[in-house]
This record gives C-alpha cells, structure tokens and sequence, in this order.
C-alpha cells in the first residue's frame, strides 16, 4: 500500500548486518478484507472496559485503514504468542494523536506513541523474578525527533527494533533512529510475550505486522519506503543535533550588541486601549541587574517601562539603618538615589515597593534582634510547638513556630518593615501605590504527625473543626493581617498590599485559599491571588516540575478561585533565570502570558532572578546574566496584558468556560492550547501551538485547529506567539469572525515590523455605518478567512492607542478587499494633519503625511471595503 505509515517493533537476535533475506510477517492486519470494510473486526477482538467501542472503514487515497473510537476500547491482536521472546519486530502503519500497544492482563510489553514521546516497555525474567525495563524516547527535537512531525494529518511508519542477544532496544520512526544513544541495553535476557495483546484507546490503523526477527537499518528503511512510498523522505534528511532559531534571541546572540534601554526602545509599542483601567505591572527583575548597577542606565530603564511599557516606577526598599539609607538616598550617583531623584521630578508617577520580612534587620529600628522575629530560635517558648515535656519540637534542628504563637512577633518584624519605609516616603512625601511583602517565612502548612506531637495544639486543631491546610492557613492569615494593618498605618486607602504566593495553587502544600485570600487587598476591596507562574523551560508549559508551575497548575488553582468570586488574579511569572538558551523563548512566553490573561490575570509581578548556586558561584562561573538576553521578559508581560484592554467586557462580565477540563478546549494537537470565554452571544476564543524545547522546527510557526464549540465544529489558526479571535452570532447563518493580535510575530520583539498594521475591525466607529463582514473558506472554517469592514457614506472610523502620539508617521496605506466600481472620496486625519483622497481604490490606497497621534478616515462619497489600515513610520 502505496505511501502509508507503519511502526514496527522489532525484537530478534539476529546479527547487525544486512540480512539476506526478510521473512514474512507471522502475523499482519492489512484491513482490506470485506469484513474490515463492513466494519466488523474479523480477526481482531473488539473488547470496551465500558463505554461505547467502534471499528469503521476509512478511505484514504488508495489506503485501505479502519479508525477505532472509544476511550476505553481494547482491541485485540493476540499476535505475540506467536513469536519467541529473544528477537521481533511490530509493524503498525498508524494516523492520529496516539496509540498505545500493550500485553494484558500483566502490562510486561507495551509500545506507546503520546504527547511528546514513544515508549518501549519489555520485561524479563531474572534469577525468577519479573524485571520491567521501560524507556522512554522524548520527542524535543523537529521532524521526527518532534512529537508535532506525526500529528500532521499523515500516516507514519514507526519500528520498535529489539534482540536480547545483541543487546538492542532501537525505535525507528520513517526510517530515522529516534534513540541512537540509548539503543544498547544490557544483552541475554529475553522478553516476556506469553499474555495476550492489544491496542487501547482511538487510533487509525492502516496495517499492523509481526516479525519474528531483528531488522537491520537497511532492511528497515527498505521496508519504510515501500509502505510510505516514493515519496517519503530519507534518515539524511533530517539532523539529531540541537539548533536554535537565532531570531528568538537578542541581537547578536550569544554575544549581544544592542543594550537593554535600547532593546526597550525599538520593541514595537504593546497598543494599550487609551483610558484602560488596568493596575500597572509590578518589577521583580531587581533595577541593580537590569541596569548593571549604572544609576543613568537605571532611570532611562525605569522611564521607559514607565512611560511605555505599564509598569509602576520601581524604587528600592533600603533594608539599612537610617544613616546609611540617607546617604544612599540622597546620592543620585547610586541607583536608588537616582531613582529617588526620578520619582521626586516626575511628581505623579506611581511607585511600587518590595519589602521582605525574611531579611529585614530589626536592630535598625530600635529592637534588639539582627534578624526577623519571625525566623529567632529565642523567643519564649509558648511561641514554637513542644512536647507534652515542654521540650521544643525540632524539625531540622530547628524549632517550629506554633500556631498559638504571639501576634506582637509579626508586630516587631511589621515596624521594622515600616522603618524602612518611612526612610523613602519621607522624602517622596507620598506613599507608594503599591506594596508587595514576599513572604515565604511560614512555609508549607504542617502536616498532622507534626501537629500531633504539640498536645495543646493537638487539641486545637481537633476543636477548630478545620481541616490541616485550613488551619495552618487561619493561622497565617492571622499573623500577616496584623503584620499588613501595621506596615499601612497611616497609609492611604488607595495603596494596594499583596503577598507572594497567595492562591489556591497546589492546595495540599499551603494554607487554605479560603483565610489567606484576606491578606491581599485592592482599592476597590477585590482580591487577587498571586501564585506564581514559573514555568522555567519550555516543555514544563502543561504541569509542572517540582516547584515550577505550568499552565495546568495555575488553571486548576484558578477552578476553585474563580467559583469563589474572584475573578481576576496577578500572578507572579518569569520565563526562566538560566542561560538564555534554556529559557522559554520570547513567543513561546507571549502564548503563555495570554493564557495567564484568558484566566483572569489584568496585572502581573514580573521577575528575573540572578541566584548564586552553592558557594555564592554564579552558574556561568562569571557573573549575573546580561540583561541584554533577557530584555524581552520586561516588553512580553505588557504586550499580553494590553491584548485584554481590547476586549474589557469579556473579562468584567463575560465566563471563562469549561472548568472541569481546566478550562482547555480538546483541540487538534495536545499542545494546541484552547481557551475560551462567552460574553452574551459572542466569543473570545485564544489558540496557540506550545513546543516543548527550544529546537528549531520542533513546532511550526502557524497551523489549524478547531474545537467544538456550542456543539459546533470551528476551525482557526493558531500561532506559537498565541491568536485571539472574537466570534460573533454562532447562530446565524454567517458568523463575524476577527483577530484581536495578528500583529504580533512569532520572532524576538527585536525584529518585529516598526510599522503599525491594525486589522479594520478593530478601528472605533465613531458615526455611521461600518459593518465587520467575514468571508469563510467553509462555514465555521476559518483556516483561510478574510474580515473587513464595509463603510458606507459618512461613516467614521478612528484609530489610536496609548503612546501613538509619541510616534511619527509618514504613511498610512489602506489595505482594501477588492477593486471597487465606483471611485471613492475619504477625509483623513492623523494628529493635526488633515487630507483628502479620491479615487478608484485598486489593492490600496497610499496616503503620505507627517503626523501623529489618533487617526481618522470618513468616507464622503462612495463605498469602502477596508481590510486593514498600516500607519508606517
């Protein structure tokens, strides 16, 4: 069968080189018989473990297949009992997402292709105990060494290749060894084939083989070509070894040749609505490491993230006493001086300060402690757990602060912290707008064998009727309201305080949601939760890895924060501190923020940390990391977040859908990322393509999706820097459909278009008509779709941003639809420039000028079929 996709599992004993001669198969589905046609299993055993199981034909091209649906379907071959343990080979010629191939009851064999990896499991007998040896080959790299080469709509031909006597666990995958560095495996021991087999779950199969023999790599891709046909490309057309698509990167990489402030100034602008009402964003990128402790450098830093990209002006918190704070303060060749200098210039900036209990210093306020009260082993004993002897339970070798501890502790740390404080606000003579204490000195919540020992405590917590994490949690909570009440005092109402890591988030390690939600406070009295969003590599976007929460982890929080009124949230993220290579890429880092903003994120705690590992050693063994590399981690949180001030009423009265999936929609590809929300009759629906490494081509730039969507099938692209589409009238019988981001690109910000390209459906109409019309490929496909907007006589439509003004423009062209008929006259304006235009509109219209600010275009006379304005500099 002409060009279709086989896998092929290979265990034999035979010798490495060529073989002469390839036996025939002991066993092979082929699926062109009548009964596989007529969708009836023949020779295979349909089974379901419940659930609805179905076998039908499918025609591809001159492909003879059947697809099986159903979740808990089991279909069986019985195929391995026919072959002895020491060599075979699997052939299976599949389509799809995955596919699992399993022995059963006892699972000693099993071959697996699923998001993003094969698997090859084989057990064996030694000294008479069962030895189960699984592997497992990530696919991190592009084409077949990346899981997003075989969910492409193609049949593929993968190998398991196994012989006990050579010692050889090789997967094949199109003629390509997947696994060449860890093929060999300890030889002599054959695997064991005496259950009964099959394959579990949907899969489309076009024909599935037995070898009782090991293939060399010439008899493997000789057996590729003939089953994928001519066509099919060749192992040397594709490379193992890692390279990285350099325009992710800052110029110059890896030895960088555009500064930070410099980076800032070329990114294009990230468009905020003019009038959002949005919080700014919060610094945690330390202005000492983004300004390499140059004090010129950190003010034209601070400026610009100010002035363009939402942040709130971000002055350090001296934890120093009070004459070292002067001097530093008051010297504007320091970075804080400088940056005090700043705000006391700019009069109306708001400023955001970041204060740490963990290592404040009491003593410089007038106490008798060079550490935080909270963290002393000598304070009374009534403060930390203790035995029924009074012995001091030790946890560590260190003593455990009790539930039942004295408030006044948090009392002595807070006015340290209001020390410090007073030293910055004295000489602002304005409070700061915002507040963020980071916390981390109570821990994770005390499991039960730790409250037990305590008896007093014991009896307590069973009185309280609480459960431990809501216990641990009221306890917190109650310390760090005291804490918080004494740093505000005499504060206006207007500061927002917040502490780090205050979120439903991985539940069973922390203090209940439900009590700590209390401590962050807003203007208006509304709660956000701050988890953090560290995802730290690229193939940690979906779960998470020990501490460093992907999308799931944040999502599954965001389920029970939601229900509980609070919808929007400010999560703390950061795209990675490591090398620069290992970070996730600024694309990758847009698609992902998104989603933070499709759950509710309207302001974000954005950080970078330069840590010294064991020994106080930086990790590249020379110093902090450059800024330079890392300068879009500043610019992407904004362009996320100004993404949202184009659609307020999806977030302020709109739902965020499918909770139960964690708010994902099934999509095409398991690393298609689908996520909506519903306002009234209209959609805003958010897509993106997550990679799982850094490799160039592991995903493509663009492809299509659909989802179902009101029980209707939708089709769209999706990008890796993530798409956001509003879809109006599903019901109707032609939808409006339009994308709110198609400006943003998939390369480091660096390198993005200066000129400013705005689709016509996002322009403001500010009198007379001017409809959105969609054009579909299909109705409800939307891979190849064309919206515009149909003006009409004395419409006016406006464009403008926050920022525009501050940008020269030379040109605008008007991208039209189609050639019109009749001519067209246009009034426009940019600015205080004004102009006219008449003409028979042909592909565009050019309009030189030299303005800027808000544009405008009305139409006088005639019709206007406008796909998109471009204002270019």
């Amino acid at each position: 069968m002409v060009g279709r996709v086989i896998i092929l599992v290979v265990l034999f004993g035979l010798s490495i080189s060529c073989l002469a001669q390839v036996k025939k198969p002991v066993a092979q589905f082929d699926f062109s018989k009548a009964d596989y046609k007529k969708g009836r299993p023949a020779s295979l055993v349909l089974r379901s473990a419940g659930g609805a199981c179905t076998m039908e034909p499918v025609t591809d091209s001159n492909r003879e297949a059947i697809r099986i649906e159903g979740a808990n379907c089991l279909v069986s071959t019985n195929m391995l009992k026919a072959i002895k343990g020491d060599a075979f080979a699997l052939v299976i010629s599949f389509r799809g997402k995955s596919f699992e191939f399993i022995s059963y009851p006892r699972q000693d064999f099993s071959v697996t292709f699923n998001y993003p990896y094969f698997s090859f499991t084989t057990s064996a007998l030694k000294e008479g105990k069962n030895i189960r040896s699984y592997y497992r080959a990530n696919l991190t790299g592009s084409g077949p060494y990346g899981y997003d080469y075989y969910n492409d709509g193609n049949w593929h031909t993968v190998v398991f290749n196994f012989s006990s006597r050579l010692g050889r666990r090789e997967i094949w995958a199109d003629g390509v060894l997947i696994n060449p560095k860890e093929a060999a495996i300890p030889s002599g021991n054959s695997a064991l084939l005496e259950a009964s087999d099959g394959f579990k779950g949907s899969i489309e199969l076009d024909e599935v083989s037995l070898y009782d023999q090991y293939l060399d790599s010439f008899t493997i891709r000789k057996l590729t070509q003939s089953l994928n046909g001519t066509n099919s490309k060749r192992s040397t057309d594709f490379k193992s070894s890692f390279a990285l698509d350099t325009m992710q990167f800052a110029p110059g990489f890896p030895r960088y040749t555009v500064s930070l402030p410099d980076q800032l100034k070329q990114f294009p602008s990230p468009r905020y609505a003019r009038g959002h009402k949005l919080s700014r964003n919060v610094s945690w990128m330390d202005i000492n490491y983004l300004s390499e402790r140059s004090a010129p450098a950190a003010v034209e830093i601070e400026t610009e993230m100010y002035k363009r990209w939402n942040y709130w002006l971000d002055i350090p918190l001296l934890r120093e006493n009070a004459q070292t704070a002067g001097r530093i303060y008051g010297d504007a060749n320091t970075v804080p001086g400088a940056l005090l200098k700043l705000a006391q210039q700019e009069p109306g900036w708001g400023y955001s300060v970041i204060s740490m209990q963990a290592q404040i210093q009491p003593r410089h306020a007038g106490y008798n402690s060079d550490k935080p009260y909270v963290f002393s082993q000598q304070l009374a004993s009534k403060n930390y757990l203790s035995k029924k002897q009074g012995q001091p339970i030790l946890v560590n070798g260190k003593k455990q602060l009790s539930p039942l501890m004295d408030p006044q502790i948090m009392e002595q740390d807070a006015e340290t912290v209001r020390f410090y404080l007073s030293q910055l606000t004295s000489r602002l003579k304005r409070a700061p707008a915002l507040i963020n204490e980071n916390g981390e000195v109570f821990g994770t919540a005390y499991r039960e064998t730790l409250l037990k020992q305590d008896p007093v405590v014991w009896k307590d917590f069973q009185r309280s009727g609480l459960n431990r994490t809501q216990y641990f949690g009221r306890f917190q909570t109650k310390m760090e309201e005291r804490f918080r009440s004494i740093v505000l005092k005499d504060l206006p109402a207007s500061t927002i305080f917040s502490f780090f890591q205050v979120s439903a988030v991985q539940p069973d390690f922390w203090g209940a949601y439900e009590y700590r939600k209390k401590v962050n406070r807003m203007p208006d009295g509304s709660i956000r939760s701050t988890p953090d969003f560290y995802p730290f590599t690229p193939s940690n976007w979906q779960l998470a890895n020990g501490p460093y929460n992907g999308y799931g982890m944040i999502a599954k929080g965001r389920a029970t924060e939601i229900p509980a009124g609070d919808k929007n949230f400010s999560p703390f993220v950061a795209a990675g501190w490591q090398e620069e290579k290992e970070n996730i890429r600024p694309a990758q880092w847009l698609a992902l923020l998104k989603s933070m903003v499709m759950l509710g994120a309207d302001f974000f705690y954005v950080g970078y940390f330069n840590v010294t590992g064991p020994g106080g050693k930086w990790p590249n063994g020379i110093g902090p990391y450059d800024p330079k590399g890392y300068a879009y981690q500043v610019a992407i949180p904004a362009y996320a977040q100004a993404i949202r001030t184009h659609a307020p009423h999806f977030f302020e009265q709109g739902e965020l859908l499918n909770a139960a999936s964690l708010f994902r929609f099934e999509a095409s590809a398991p690393n298609d990322l689908v996520i909506v929300r519903k306002w009234k009759n209209e959609w805003l629906i958010y897509g993106s393509i997550q990679p799982n490494s850094n490799q160039a081509g592991n995903v493509p730039d663009k492809r299509t999706t659909s989802i179902l969507l009101d029980q209707k099938r939708i089709s769209f692209p999706i990008t890796r820097q993530g798409s956001l589409y509003i879809l109006k009238g599903l019901d109707k019988d032609n939808p409006v459909f339009y994308q709110l981001d198609a400006w943003h690109q998939v390369e480091h910000p660096f390198f993005w278009s200066s000129a400013l390209s705005v689709e016509a459906e996002l322009l403001k109409v500010e009198e007379g008509t001017a409809e959105i019309i969609t054009q579909a490929h299909k109705p409800l496909d939307y891979s190849r779709f064309t919206s515009f907007r149909r003006l009409l006589p004395g419409a006016r439509l406006s464009y403008d941003f926050e920022g525009l003004e501050q940008q020269k423009i030379s040109a605008v062209e008007l991208v039209v639809v189609e050639k019109n008929n009749a001519p067209v006259e246009l009034e426009w304006k940019q600015g205080d420039v004004t102009g006219r235009w008449k003409g028979l509109p042909i592909g565009s219209i050019q309009l030189k000028l030299e303005g800027s600010g808000k544009f405008e275009i009305k139409v006088k006379s005639g019709e206007l079929k406008l796909d998109k304005i471009v204002l270019k500099p």
